[in-house]
């Protein structure tokens, strides 16, 4: 049989991957990645598992197939079934996926196939018939499970009843060899052929949800079943539950529930010589879940484990037992320690089925009740960016049925028995904990923190994480291409990655349906060339944090417009784009600058919108927008640092991770520093296109979940988007100084935006006409900005026109006109001496109006009408003293020069 997989180079990767060291049939010594030891090991020769040495205190187990999953990929194609070999696919993957032996199950399967229609996928399957005619069957699906929705499927020919396989369990096609041996049931048919392999009578119940009655009619009722189906919910349930029914019915029945989530076939693959050991323990297991009485699990853990001092579980709640052997001795009717020794070493069947010494020790022990719930630790969750930030993730069982809760708790919520009990209660839907601090230590030592802690990192942002390389959402996160869907416990886990976003203010409805060929037919005919500006800077924003560190800053973007001029609707659109609705922006106006910086470290790699900054102009006297205070997100650099809370100097910062988009109706007004940083783009009533409100308004229409898939269809094209940018940025670069752009970071800026243009025309359908008007009005936006950031400050333009209208005073004298300047304190020509507090004081005698003096002040240096030449002490030609004043070489006088 062809086989994809060699396994020498498998152990070679393993070699490479963990630094395993070779030794005969094993490989040992390998750098554990849960605990960091070198004790990892795993067999040569068939490599299924590696596993961790350090069983009691890590514990790490994994399969081979988890950690190269591109090993066991598109089986189909690669072992494909032949004329000589029709079973070929389903051999490969019961042998190398399955870890079973071929020769054991010869002629108890087929090979099938499977067929989607709609993305056109075929996958091999492997057969199980459930009958002797072969008329009804149970097939797994080998690959691209994802896109048929399922991993197997039971058809054929129902029965006369209607079912397939209902009350019935699946037997191999051999002779039954274990008539004096208990029969176990399990759920999945790998599982029956796992235990079969490792000398068990076993059936498969193919679901947890069927009670074989009718396979049980012909079972001799003498002969003992085991049910023993998975350790999760639905497995623990049913297998108590049909325990209890069979005995009902007159059956001798146990339980046995494994002590980990792994299923009959996993820990066969894991140590198949293990079996025995594992089975035992799993029916003592069961058997205290079947209990009725705590005192009576209390019984059985004390005949097995001899532990005189236990704490335990029943029934959703913590219990205490504690007694001396000695004392439960002399309690049952033989005071013999030899004969109490022999009672106790017996099988485990035959201790199980001694009711009569059971009811001794359990009356003989008293248990005391400790909790109305259990508490299970999941993980500790630990702040990917501030490692000080740790808390205990546990989810509560509730003795009286209600819904299990998750919660988190802070380390001195573990301290003590009433910190504890404190904590419980102000988390949890009436949980306590009357405990003693030994019990709570108990817990945390030999329960909770047994093994090495699963770590979770958590990230306060929704976006991109640089660290894991992941794009972290509410309900899905994305590892490169793969989607990742959060799990039971409210993070996702890829390869060896466990992460988790706290943050819960950011909400994105995120699907996979995205039609590019009709969302570009309305968005086109809506906003033309100007919507394909906006949008390659909307869709860049989601690699921002790359293109920001190869180009050190990602630009910000300025959508000016009119009342009605439609940016609320095409912001409120591209916001569909990526999964969130009606939502546009917030006012900066109406948050505090703490709340500001918050505001921008949310999200990273999605946009933040400012909207209605500008609504201060029309306020008298209202204090504008300080553009000035944002420079440094362009770089990803943090709005503010805070000090943490603690007894050092350390502090905290938020970098900024998203990019910045200001929507209003005037111009930003700001200097040079701030305005080149902008991509400004205006709307107007005279761009509307015929037509172009009704498209308009079936974009705004349309649901979130129609759009919502843009997001991923983007990210899967992450890597080709990046660097299509990082190579085409350079040329549309160089195109501009052609233009006379000499401003290094206008000509990044629009440089960049041409890149992000043309790679995203490559990705979604871009009419060619549009494209090209696109590029030019990116072209004419970098002139036109080059032409604003040459231009003073409109504060210290206003200044100068003030100063012109009145620094010239004309008097008539009796010698005739006298001309002299009341604002300009130098006494030398071609040059200009401003006293800022003089300045303000003729324009109040003067009645003429003043313009914003800080504003004049924060931007004077840096004008551009006169050559600022610094603060200084001049002999002012007016007031006859020395005067501080602002000096100026007059442009007058440069232009004389030249």
């Amino acid at each position: 049989m062809n086989n994809p997989i060699e396994f020498d180079q498998v152990t070679d990767r393993l070699i490479r991957d963990y630094g395993f060291k070779r030794s005969g049939k094993h490989l040992h010594a390998g750098k554990c990645p849960q605990c960091g030891q070198k004790e990892l090991h795993t067999h040569v020769d068939r490599p299924y598992m590696v596993r961790c040495n350090r069983t009691n205190n890590c514990g790490y187990e994994e399969t081979i197939r988890d950690i190269y999953p591109d090993l066991y990929e598109n089986l189909t194609r690669k072992v494909p079934a032949t004329q000589d070999d029709p079973k070929a696919t389903a051999k490969f993957y019961l042998n190398s996926v399955r870890g079973f032996n071929l020769s054991k199950i010869n002629g108890w399967f087929d090979q099938g196939m499977i067929y989607d229609p709609k993305t056109n996928t075929t996958s091999a399957t492997v057969r199980f018939y459930l009958d002797d005619a072969k008329t009804r069957y149970w097939e797994r699906i080998i690959d691209s499970a994802d896109v048929f929705g399922k991993k197997a499927h039971f058809a054929g020919k129902r029965r006369d009843d209607g079912g397939l396989y209902q009350g019935e369990w699946w037997s191999p096609p051999v002779a039954d060899q274990h008539h004096d041996e208990p029969l176990y049931l399990v759920e999945g048919i790998f599982d029956a052929i796992a235990l079969l392999h490792s000398d068990f009578d076993a059936r498969s119940l193919m679901s947890s949800n069927n009670y074989p009655a009718l396979s049980l009619k012909n079972h001799p009722k003498n002969r003992p079943i085991v049910f023993a189906l998975d350790n999760n919910k639905a497995g623990i349930k049913a297998s108590i539950e049909y325990t209890k029914r069979a005995r009902n019915e007159g059956y001798i029945a146990y339980a046995a529930i494994p002590e980990t989530p792994r299923d009959w076939n996993e820990l066969y693959m894991s140590d198949s010589e293990k079996m025995p050991t594992v089975m035992d323990r799993a029916i003592w297991n069961g058997a205290r879940h079947c209990a009725d009485t705590a005192n009576e699990v209390a019984a059985l853990y004390a005949i097995k484990s001899r532990k005189e001092n236990r704490l335990f579980t029943h029934q959703n709640a913590y219990w205490y037992a504690a007694y001396k052997e000695s004392d439960l001795i002399k309690s049952i009717a033989d005071n013999d320690h030899v004969t109490w020794s022999n009672y106790i070493n017996r099988g485990t069947f035959n201790l199980l089925n001694d009711d009569i010494f059971i009811g001794q020790v359990r009356t003989a022990i008293k248990a005391t009740k400790l909790s109305n719930c259990t508490v299970h630790f999941e993980y500790l969750q630990v702040d990917q960016y501030n490692d000080q930030n740790r808390r205990y993730h546990f989810t509560v069982h509730y003795e009286n049925g209600t819904p299990s809760t998750q919660i988190s708790l802070i380390g001195t919520a573990l301290n003590d028995a009433g910190s504890f009990n404190s904590a419980l209660l102000s988390s949890t839907n009436g949980a306590r904990f009357n405990g003693q601090k030994r019990h709570i230590e108990e817990l945390h030592q030999d329960v909770w923190m047994r093994r090495q802690s699963k770590v979770v990192n958590t990230i306060d942002f929704v976006g991109y994480d640089k660290v894991s390389c992941a794009y972290v959402y509410n309900d899905v996160a994305y590892f490169g291409a793969k989607a990742v869907k959060v799990n039971s416990q409210g993070f996702f886990e890829h390869n060896r990655t466990a992460i988790k976003t706290i943050n819960r203010d950011v909400k994105l409805r995120i699907t996979n349906n995205f039609d590019a060929l009709k969302f570009m037919h309305h968005f086109q005919s809506a906003y033309a060339e100007r919507g394909l500006m906006v949008l390659a800077w909307w869709a860049g924003s989601l690699f921002a944090e790359q293109i920001r560190d190869h180009f050190a800053g990602y630009p910000f973007f300025e959508l000016q417009g009119q009342a009605s001029s439609g940016k609320s609707t095409l912001i409120k659109i591209l916001w569909k784009l990526l999964g969130r609705t009606d939502y546009e922006g917030f006012n900066p106006l109406n948050s505090s600058f703490s709340a500001i910086d918050r505001n921008f470290s949310k999200t990273s790699n999605l946009p933040v919108v400012l909207i209605e900054s500008d609504a201060n102009a029309e306020i008298k006297n209202a204090k504008p927008f300080n553009w000035e205070h944002l420079k440094n997100a362009y770089t990803g650099e943090p709005l503010k640092e805070r000090g943490q809370m603690n007894s050092g100097n350390e502090t905290v910062f938020n970098p900024f991770r998203a990019t910045l988009m200001a929507a209003q109706n005037t111009a930003i007004e700001g200097s040079e520093a701030i305005l080149s940083r902008f991509v400004h783009l205006t709307l107007d009533r005279t761009h509307h296109l015929p037509g172009g409100k009704h498209h308009a308004e079936l974009l705004a229409r349309m649901p979130v979940e129609e759009l919502s898939g843009f997001l991923p269809f983007m990210l899967g094209h992450a890597k080709e988007f990046i660097e299509q940018v990082t190579a085409l940025q350079p040329a549309y670069y160089l195109q501009l100084e052609d233009l006379g752009i000499r401003i290094d970071r206008i000509r990044d800026n629009h440089a960049m935006m041409m890149a992000m243009l043309e790679t995203l025309s490559k990705l979604i359908p871009v009419d060619a006409h549009l494209l090209q008007a696109a590029y030019d009005l990116i072209r004419q936006r970098a002139v036109m900005r080059q032409l604003a950031v040459q231009q003073d400050h409109p504060s210290v333009q206003d200044f100068w026109d003030i100063y012109d209208y009145l620094n010239v005073s004309v008097s008539e004298t009796e010698y005739g006109k006298n001309v002299r300047e009341i604002i300009n304190h130098s006494a030398k020509d071609g040059f200009i001496a401003i006293n800022l507090v003089h300045f303000e004081q003729v324009c109040n005698e003067k009645k003429s109006r003043c313009p914003d003096m800080k504003e004049v002040k924060r931007h004077l240096a840096e004008t551009k009408r006169h050559k600022y030449l610094g603060y200084k002490a001049v002999n002012s030609s007016i007031k006859n003293q020395t005067v501080r004043c602002y000096v100026f070489e007059s442009k007058d006088k440069r232009n004389h020069a030249d």
